[in-house]
């Protein structure tokens, strides 16, 4: 079966909340090996630096996850078909539930990603978290994110 482009990035959106929330954090940072992600302009480029930055602060609880739901809503695509480009803006949510923190959500954010068609499959360019509400990370990351 052959997938619209379209439906190839919404699987590599769902690709990037599903890494992060089984706690495949190698999986996750497979999605940047071409690309960046960061938060308000500081941004890692490529898997290697994602995984020594700020996926090396990540929590994970006894069963190997951080206990989280990375939430997309309001998922807004433009494809350009042919130029093999993308943007998409979206609102993101992160709940987290532990031993010690009751279910609550802990982070939201605007979401802007680019993405690019090589051979045939969608990558993601850059993820860029802007305009983000802050609540307790404490469970998430072992030290406080610059």
């Amino acid at each position: 079966m052959q997938y619209s482009d379209h439906d190839q990035i919404l699987e590599l959106l769902n690709r990037y909340s599903f890494t992060l929330d089984s706690g495949n954090l190698e999986g996750f940072a497979e999605l940047f090996t071409d690309g960046e992600w960061g938060m308000e302009g500081n941004m890692h480029r490529g898997k290697e630096a994602l995984l020594s930055g700020v996926l090396s602060t990540v929590l994970l609880q006894s069963d190997g996850t951080p206990k989280t739901r990375h939430i997309s809503t309001n998922i807004q695509l433009e494809i350009n078909k042919e130029a093999g480009v993308a943007t998409c803006k979206r609102y993101g949510l992160v709940i987290q539930q532990t031993a010690d923190l009751p279910l609550k959500p802990i982070f939201s954010a605007d979401y802007f990603d680019t993405f690019s068609k090589v051979d045939d499959v969608w990558r993601f360019t850059k993820c860029e978290l802007k305009r983000a509400f802050i609540g307790d990370l404490s469970h998430l990351f072992s030290q406080e994110l610059a």
